[in-house]
């Protein structure tokens, strides 16, 4: 029977999506990959045994591996232009063809560089109240879709195109205009911004690029729900990978500190209706918490975050820094009941926790805001055990309004961590490991607490110790 395997992120994102795939495409053999959800700010990193590096914006993260292909959903946003460019970087990394390997659907949104500087601009106008970006437009081009005036590849090939983005830029340039007038401080932010695209800020000019780029590039543009549903008739194993992470979930994560596009396993399901597929779910985690960027973050420990490492991640003037905590159940716990539970898991940055003793493992909040029992009932498990409001567990609700989402973001910010699971750590040197039994026994006991009863009551059937693919272990 075809296998179709869905990769979700549980966390805040940046849980090595990219460097799992790679291994598992290596290991497993897929060769069709699907972007099923996501646009050019979710980049995906894989490190080769070799010291290269590359983050997957919108190819997919398979594509080291000859024979794969991207097959980019409707359902994913598209930055021709940066597209292009990570495809030169690609074919220039890896001597190989790449255009030749990508689908795109032709009723894909665009990313322009207009909704880049809006984004940014409506961004820094928030001042202390800014949600978190990218600041790469993402944002903006969902309100478009939504409103029904988004710009899409067929857009561009019927001629639609051309009206929409010289809207756009009479849009941006009023909203300069104004922030220069009425945020007077904002004035260099702006000309920063105009500056980064000001190549690509005249509208006949970019559609120009646009069209350029579509008549060059030899890629196929198809719908690719059709394209995705005969693969799997015919037979063809399919890898379907997500972006961002469960708990940036627009409409279930913690607003505003939220992505604009759908991050649960979801978005992939709607290719696989009514077909013979055996459908696998698979939820990566780094062994820690994590988040680029402001919002909840409970078991946050600037002493643990001093023994993390995040290469990939630097800090930005857009997310921020990366910030690390301890290993929090009630967060995890919530990322897989937003994707309805997974299969599997993926753990990865094991190493990462060595030295690390003892490895606690958060499994209760304190909660010190002056919420009524009603409110707290809403949306949380909780009591009043140890002499505090113990909060033991973070509810699904399916129709969280925007006054919900805020009051429950605010009451995430209040809480500290209260109850511990406390285990002995490891100081060996884990990263050469290359079989799940050669592991320290601290380890080993650290993996079976978290797929076992008391962590996540999910089996494990990938752990990584270092960034490669030689770095994993299957289960």
């Amino acid at each position: 029977m075809t296998r179709a395997l869905i990769l979700c992120d549980l966390g805040f994102g940046d849980g090595t999506k990219g460097a799992t795939i790679d291994f598992l495409t290596r290991s497993q053999g897929f060769r069709p990959i699907v972007r099923y959800t996501g646009g050019p700010q979710a980049r995906h990193f894989v490190t080769t045994p070799q010291g290269v590096v590359h983050g997957f914006a919108q190819c997919c993260s398979g594509m080291f591996v000859p024979d794969t292909s991207s097959i980019l959903s409707s359902s994913m946003l598209v930055d021709l232009i940066a597209l292009q460019g990570e495809i030169r970087v690609l074919e220039k990394l890896t001597g190989q063809p790449i255009w030749e390997r990508m689908v795109l659907d032709p009723s894909s949104t665009l990313v322009t560089p207009f909704h880049a500087i809006i984004g940014q601009l409506m961004e820094l106008r928030r001042g202390e109240k800014r949600h978190g970006s990218c600041g790469m437009g993402v944002g903006q081009s969902v309100f478009e879709r939504e409103t029904e005036r988004e710009l899409t590849i067929q857009k561009l090939f019927e001629g639609d195109g051309r009206g929409l983005l010289k809207e756009w830029q009479k849009q941006m340039e009023e909203l300069v205009a104004c922030t220069k007038k009425d945020f007077p401080h904002l004035g260099d932010a702006c000309d920063v911004s105009t500056a980064f695209f000001h190549q690509y800020l005249d509208a006949s000019y970019l559609l120009g690029i646009y069209g350029d780029i579509l008549q060059r590039a030899p890629c196929r543009i198809t719908d690719t729900t059709a394209c995705v549903r005969k693969l799997i008739r015919d037979g063809h194993d399919l890898f379907f990978e997500g972006a961002q992470g469960a708990l940036l979930d627009r409409k279930q994560g913690f607003f505003p500190f939220v992505t604009k596009t759908p991050t649960t396993y979801h978005g992939a399901f709607r290719f696989l209706n009514e077909l013979d597929v055996r459908v696998e779910k698979m939820g990566v985690l780094r062994a820690y918490m994590h988040r680029h960027g402001a919002g909840p973050l409970v078991t946050e420990d600037s002493q643990f975050a001093s023994k993390m490492h995040d290469l990939n991640n630097a800090p930005n003037p857009w997310q921020g820094s990366m910030r690390f905590g301890h290993p929090d159940l009630l967060l995890w716990r919530y990322g897989l009941a937003l994707n309805d539970g997974v299969d599997t898991l993926a753990i990865s940055c094991l190493d990462e926790l060595t030295g690390i003793d003892p490895i606690r493992i958060c499994v209760s909040y304190k909660y010190s805001g002056e919420e009524t029992p009603e409110v707290l009932n809403r949306f949380f498990t909780w009591d009043t055990g140890h002499g505090a409001t113990r909060i033991t567990e973070i509810r699904t609700i399916s129709n969280l309004c925007l006054c919900d989402h805020t009051r429950r973001t605010s009451i995430l910010a209040q809480c500290q961590p209260l109850e511990w699971m406390e285990m002995p750590g490891w100081h060996q040197d884990i990263r050469s490991t290359r079989q799940l039994e050669d592991l320290p026994t601290e380890a080993r006991r650290f993996l079976n607490v978290l797929e076992g009863p008391k962590g996540l009551h999910t089996p494990i059937s990938l752990v990584s110790v270092s960034p490669t693919w030689e770095g994993r272990m299957l289960c």
